[in-house]
């Protein structure tokens, strides 16, 4: 039965005529005469609907979009309802990239843009090096999420997170990306200032001056050539007491008094206030008196090994004396070990860091343990086996000397967990209980109940030259006990499966509380000691090994952080502004302080930043970073072979990941051997049982160590030649 429809009245004269259907043809009788196309043209378009942004559903449909929240559409679709963050016009995106983008990055933009000359362009290819990996995701940029992340960060957060003026593009033309040269150079080590010492002190917003971008313009091609020089040391010593050194009553190793006080001093002041393992005021009171209370035969010999491996960056005689002193110091222990003291637990720790120097690692762990332990039987890891009454009886001297030995036992053992992954350390279950040396507080915030009644009659004092580092030192790595112990203790995993996002962000947010209460002196600046720029460079390699299992292989909504104005915030790109941080700290320290070249106390940073450059290719300047990391170990082996081994292992993995030839690889480490023939000498094979593939070590930890790596390394420059992929590199431009 056909339907009946209401019939249409005739048009009225003045009322507007309709357009045809668009499949009506030219010459048909519906279409208008010519008379009425100027009434069509009047004709009132349809309004678009009001709104400025549409959800990702009706964009991806290209469906009108009412901009409500659910919209219509949606609604009708019964499918949900998301918006990208920010709209998407060309103009209006790139300009919000720019002022919300990490300096460095904003900067990169801006001359891509004046290059291209389109937004369009530029948009396109920056989301072409930051594309998802799902196509149904949200259409927003990971630098956008970085960049208002880190913008946050850098608001609330500027003690971690400082902002910091661009790195000059001309970086890549400096000498830090060449082998060392022997040539009058200024330090900060010794705090001289002089106007042509490159600056990395941060700066307020707005601010970009030539100076503070870490460059001085007079010598950004050449920002001070660092190798250590006798000229480089201070004309006296951290001590003026060790002018009255006597060695000879200490060892049988013929040395010069003046020697022996110089190495001992460049020990002190250069590494001390970032270990810390014995009260280096009364250490130098025995020393120099032959009193035997605070200072013993070992304690010389251990201190002296690891010393002269220090000052053999100055001066290459010195390792002949750090060998001698090794084998004395061995000799030594293997008298002292079977007896407990302050002592012994301090030599023996001085001893596992000199094997990591001269890539002795199967001595590490088992010198570090027997130190671990000897300090629990003796009670420096908690109270609980002996009487608080017992304390009572120590003289002030005891108490402060137990006070340096608690401490640096514990944070050196959590420093080889976290940065080392020594499987089979004996780490303290709790914090000592004993007051931090140079902290007014009689304990640690974080065990309060366990501490409160331990009170000392003068509290451990910490000479001028150590500043306040150590102490701040102690409740960083506190902090991160809790990290190492649930990370990689009691597994066979590098990173148990029950370690989760929210404890790391828990961390991480107790990481940014401890910094931003540092004490004035230990905010980064432009005349910070070395000691100060080491503690944050931990603090962002640390960072980095807490986010680290959670930058790949999780879902985007799995990876979110719950605790930040930023609701795109998610665990890579809290690691992308570590890595930022990473870079300029790097740059600074190399750049300013000669001790780079003669303490590898701070290397864990060089390794961390090497190995996100190579996980991070897409930024076109990682092969810059990657050789500032490279020629950082150059610059260390002249003192520490061990440099030579991670060096090499780390060129393995840029010849398996990336397109590095082997001739290039084989260069690289040609300088690295030049630096270090001195060291050629020392008999046995190179260990280091630590890792160099961080990425790799969560999967794999043997295949992914130091030395395994580095005996791949002729391997794979043989197979690079043999399938003629020796090309030009990257690297090789850069470091030219």
């Amino acid at each position: 039965m056909p339907k009946r429809y209401p019939s249409i009245l005739p048009a009225q004269p003045g009322d507007p005529v309709l357009a045809p259907p668009p499949g009506s043809e030219a010459g048909s009788s519906t279409a208008p005469s010519p008379s009425r196309l100027g009434l069509m043209r009047e004709l009132p378009q349809r309004k678009r609907v009001g709104t400025q942004l549409a959800c990702n559903a009706c964009r991806k449909s290209k469906t009108r979009c009412d901009g409500h929240r659910p919209c219509v559409a949606c609604r009708r679709r019964t499918s949900e309802c998301v918006y990208a963050e920010r709209p998407v016009d060309d103009k209006t995106e790139l300009l919000t990239l720019l002022k919300s983008m990490p300096e460095p990055q904003a900067f990169d933009l801006l001359l891509a843009y004046r290059a291209m000359g389109d937004p369009a362009a530029v948009l396109s290819s920056v989301r072409e090096s930051q594309s998802r990996s799902k196509e149904d995701e949200p259409i927003t940029l990971v630098t956008t999420s970085l960049a208002a992340l880190e913008d946050e960060l850098k608001t609330r957060n500027h003690v971690s997170y400082p902002r910091l003026p661009p790195i000059p593009a001309l970086l890549s033309e400096s000498v830090l990306l060449q082998p060392v040269r022997s040539a009058p150079i200024h330090s900060k080590d010794q705090q001289d200032m002089a106007d042509s010492i490159s600056r990395s002190q941060p700066e307020p917003d707005g601010t970009d001056t030539a100076e503070s971008s870490g460059f001085h313009p007079r010598t950004v091609a050449n920002p001070f050539r660092i190798r250590a020089t006798p000229d480089d040391l201070p004309a006296s010593y951290c001590d003026e007491r060790l002018t009255l050194l006597d060695i000879s009553y200490w060892t049988d190793v013929v040395v010069a008094d003046e020697f022996a006080a110089r190495v001992i001093s460049l020990y002190l002041e250069t590494d001390h206030p970032l270990l810390g393992f014995f009260d280096p005021d009364l250490f130098i009171t025995d020393l120099v008196s032959k009193q035997h209370r605070f200072c013993s035969r070992f304690l010389v010999h251990a201190l002296l090994y690891w010393g002269c491996q220090m000052y053999s960056a100055i001066d290459q005689d010195a390792n002949v004396s750090a060998n001698s002193f090794c084998e004395e110091a061995l000799l030594l222990w293997n008298m002292e070990r079977n007896t407990d003291s302050l002592l012994n637990i301090a030599g023996a720790v001085l001893l596992s860091l000199s094997f990591i120097g001269h890539g002795k690692d199967h001595g590490v762990l088992e010198y570090s343990a027997a130190a671990a332990r000897m300090a629990a039987r003796l009670g420096l890891f908690g109270m609980e086996d002996i009487p608080d009454a017992s304390r009572k009886t120590l003289s002030n001297e005891e108490q402060s000397a137990s006070c340096y030995a608690a401490w640096g036992i514990t944070n050196w053992t959590t420093f080889l967990s976290l940065f080392y992954r020594q499987p089979g350390l004996p780490c303290p279950k709790h914090p000592p209980t004993l007051p931090i040396p140079g902290k007014q507080e009689t304990a640690s915030s974080q065990e309060p109940s366990n501490s409160s009644n331990i009170t000392l009659r003068q509290e451990p004092v910490l000479p001028r030259y150590m500043g306040k580092t150590f102490p701040a030192l102690c409740e960083f790595w506190q902090i991160l006990q809790g990290v190492t112990m649930r990370y990689y203790q009691g597994t066979n995993s590098p990173v148990p499966a029950h370690s989760d996002l929210e404890y790391a962000e828990f961390k991480f947010r107790e990481l940014l509380a401890w910094a931003e209460n540092l004490p004035s002196e230990l905010q980064r600046a432009e005349d910070n000691p070395h000691h100060v720029v080491i503690l944050h460079l931990w603090l962002h390699a640390a960072i980095l090994d807490i986010f680290r299992p959670f930058i790949h292989g999780l879902p985007a909504e799995r990876n979110l952080l719950k605790t930040f104005g930023t609701r795109s915030a998610s665990a890579g790109d809290v690691y992308n502004a570590s890595v930022n941080q990473l870079k300029r700290l790097i740059i600074t320290f190399r750049s300013n302080y000669v001790s780079s070249t003669y303490t590898i106390l701070w290397h864990t940073a060089l390794t961390y930043l090497a190995n996100a450059m190579l996980q991070g290719q897409s930024d076109p300047e990682w092969h810059v970073y990657f050789l500032l990391c490279i020629y950082g170990y150059e610059g260390l082996r002249r003192p520490y072979r061990i440099s030579e081994l991670i060096a090499q292992g780390l060129l393995s993995m840029t010849m398996r990941d990336s397109d590095i030839s082997g001739a290039e690889a084989r260069r690289l480490l040609g300088h690295m051997r030049e630096n270090g023939s001195s060291l050629d000498h020392i008999q046995g094979k190179i260990r280091a049982t630590f890792m160099a593939d961080l990425n790799l070590a969560m999967k794999d930890p043997e295949a992914a160590r130091v030395e395994n790596l580095a005996e791949k390394f002729e391997e794979m420059v043989l197979f690079l030649e043999y399938i003629n992929f020796d090309i030009d590199s990257p690297m090789k431009d850069s470091a030219a």
